[in-house]
């Protein structure tokens, strides 16, 4: 479910927006903002699993090159 809860800009069609959707509302706890439920960047929409595995895949990498960087 999608709500609003503060002013609305109207969006014109054929323009860009990127959203991040969040589960919790951040004017009332500002952790909420760890609370995403999606992500819509460039018009692709990325859920929740989408974005789990592109975190997941980024801390592979970090954690490959800091061991590269260790000589291990």
């Amino acid at each position: 479910m999608v709500r609003a809860t503060g002013p609305l800009r109207q969006h014109r069609g054929g323009k860009a927006a990127d959203l991040v959707l969040l589960d919790r509302n951040p004017l009332t706890d500002i952790a909420a903002t760890r609370a995403i439920r999606a992500v819509i960047l460039r018009g692709k929409t990325y859920d929740r699993a989408a974005l789990d595995a592109m975190l997941a895949t980024v801390k592979a990498k970090v954690a490959a090159e800091n061991q590269r960087l260790r000589g291990g």
